[in-house]
């Protein structure tokens, strides 16, 4: 499948998915691990940030209500939730968040625009992963960080069993979970600086992978089901997954 085909299809899936908001804020919401993250950031009250693939705006939108001043830019690909998130920026009267639609690869923005850019469970969907931190490294300012908060496989997952349940939905988009080392290797060919990192933890319902996941039930290694609380419970499988939460910096010189 070409990339623009995968592009399409993860665009598709998720216009129909945010059509089901509650759906999706069941399986992504997570306050504590919100909290987490904007901890980590690194921003001043008047800087420029990017919620890289944004979704419903989880963290823009806290982002805006407690940092007045902070100019937050919510950039996705998916165009019902970015009209959603405009009116629901008017309607709360939220002047310094904007939302802007790109094409999953190009970031429609100058050089050394953003002080910060953060992205939530948003990497794994990327078709051009290494271009893709190319293009954050050039809007970002010198010495801006970029925050990463993506699942990746466990210690026990040399085979990416969890990439394979992944693509049991088969119109998810989904591409690969990266290993801290591979996300390492790719930052710094771009340019980044390894900063910090912690690990947190995602526990999600799943009703379009359950079919498939039975179909290889009985395939699984016991440590594979065991690593990832694999159970499935009213017709919905359940899985948790481990969560890197990295930052990179650019240097400044």
């Amino acid at each position: 499948m070409k990339n623009q085909e995968k592009f399409d299809m993860t665009k598709s899936r998720f216009e129909n998915l945010f059509e089901e908001k509650l759906s999706y804020e069941r399986q992504t919401r997570d306050d504590d691990h919100l909290s987490k993250i904007i901890n980590a950031l690194k921003f001043q009250n008047s800087d420029k940030l990017m919620d890289l693939g944004t979704g419903t705006g989880y963290i823009a939108f806290t982002l805006a209500k407690e940092n007045p001043n902070l100019q937050i830019v919510g950039l996705d690909i998916v165009t019902n939730a970015l009209k959603a998130n405009t009116e629901k920026a008017v309607k709360e009267q939220l002047d310094n968040i904007t939302f802007v639609e790109y094409n999953g690869m190009n970031i429609p923005f100058q050089d050394n625009t953003f002080d910060c850019i953060v992205t939530r469970y948003a990497m794994h969907h990327f078709t051009e992963i290494e271009k893709s931190f190319k293009e954050i490294y050039r809007v970002l300012k010198p010495g801006g960080q970029l925050f990463i908060s993506d699942p990746t496989p466990n210690e026990r997952d040399e085979n990416r069993f969890v990439d394979d349940f992944m693509k049991l939905s088969k119109d998810d988009g989904h591409i690969q979970f990266y290993k801290k080392e591979e996300l390492e290797t790719m930052a710094s060919t771009a340019g980044f600086k390894i900063d910090d990192y912690f690990m947190t933890e995602i526990r999600f319902p799943s009703s379009s992978r359950t079919e498939g996941y039975r179909k290889i039930e009985h395939e699984l290694p016991i440590s594979i089901k065991e690593s990832y609380d694999i159970e499935i419970i009213n017709e919905e499988v359940y899985i948790t997954e481990k969560v890197l939460n990295i930052s990179f910096l650019k240097p400044l010189a």
